[in-house]
């Protein structure tokens, strides 16, 4: 699969799914393969937007807030594709085909604004039937609803 969309893929991601990735084409890279492993989140999501890249990464919690934190300060990044735990670590076949039916969503819908994505366990199915439900948990629609209201 080819796409336009580029990825750095963090640290928590296990290095199967990279390599999975670059066998089908996809230009991805990892944190460790480009000196970034153990830097701050900041230094790698700057690094992100710097080449073009999404980061996809299981650090939820760290991410949701240094994203939120740059769409406040009007701080660019590329985007962030979260991972949720629920994706398991050590089997990288259910994250590479999630990745691979997001992007070729992304690629019929034109990409995605630099923002946060979620990676549903929606994306794991193959067939013709719908892969995807807009992948925001309550808590962050409940969140961004209250930041609207102020």
């Amino acid at each position: 699969m080819r796409s336009g969309l580029r990825l750095l893929l963090d640290e928590n991601i296990h290095d199967g799914v990279l390599n999975a990735l670059q066998a089908q084409g996809v230009d991805a890279v990892h944190v460790r393969g480009i000196g970034l492993s153990g830097r701050p989140d900041n230094e790698i999501l700057d690094a992100a937007r710097e080449d073009d890249r999404i980061l996809v990464t299981r650090d939820v919690k760290d991410f949701m807030r240094l994203s939120r934190f740059y769409q406040n300060v009007k701080r660019e990044f590329t985007g962030v594709l979260l991972v949720p735990a629920s994706f398991p670590e050590k089997d990288p076949t259910l994250l590479v085909r999630a990745i691979n039916n997001w992007m070729s969503l992304q690629q019929c819908t034109g990409g995605i604004p630099a923002g946060v994505a979620w990676l549903s366990r929606d994306l794991i199915q193959d067939g013709d039937g719908p892969f995807i439900r807009e992948a925001e948990p309550a808590w962050i629609r409940a969140l961004r609803r209250l930041e609207a209201a102020t």
